[in-house]
């Protein structure tokens, strides 16, 4: 590879603008270009797709409202009790989908319940760097109404789930 290229690389990093250079150069044939085209292309409609999905869930802080039930609530849910057994599946007995999003049919306030039971409140601060890591916020102890409350957003005070921490061993 000859040192413009090289150096035009460094500096330039889309794939639009590397891939003409690089045919220029004769460095990528026909069968590679298309290859590179087509997992780009991929790459922008699974962004696509993914973005359009998290638009299904978020509400502004402090405000209530209800929309029509998306199927791919349960989904989302799915794909994020993965990650958080990936993080803290060592430290809880159970994670579940709870609240309004998780009843197939219902309209509900589009953000996403989750509970995750674990064994003592002794385990409760042990799930807190991992969840904080994931992007959640800490909230603290709710009380009898939903055990200790970790929130995440996907905007300042834009909230898309709340994930309610419930010991075994607490008697409220």
């Amino acid at each position: 590879m000859s040192a413009k290229v090289h150096a035009q690389q460094t500096t330039v990093h889309t794939r639009r603008a590397i891939v003409p250079l690089l045919k220029q150069e004769g460095l990528l044939d026909a069968q590679t270009l298309a290859a590179h085209l087509f997992a780009a292309r991929q790459a922008r409609l699974t962004r696509s797709v993914r973005l359009k999905r998290r638009d299904m869930i978020g509400l502004k802080r402090d405000t209530v409202q209800v929309v029509t039930y998306h199927a791919d609530w349960h989904d989302l849910f799915e794909q994020e009790r993965r990650v958080l057994h990936q993080h803290i599946g060592h430290l809880v007995l159970d994670i579940q989908h709870v609240g309004s999003t998780a009843v197939p049919g219902l309209d509900a306030k589009p953000i996403l319940d989750i509970a995750v039971a674990v064994a003592s409140v002794a385990v409760i601060p042990q799930c807190r760097p991992p969840l904080c890591a994931l992007g959640y916020l800490d909230r603290g102890d709710v009380g009898i109404d939903g055990g200790y409350l970790f929130v995440k957003e996907s905007a300042p005070d834009v909230r898309t789930h709340h994930l309610h921490i419930v010991a075994r061993d607490d008697p409220r």
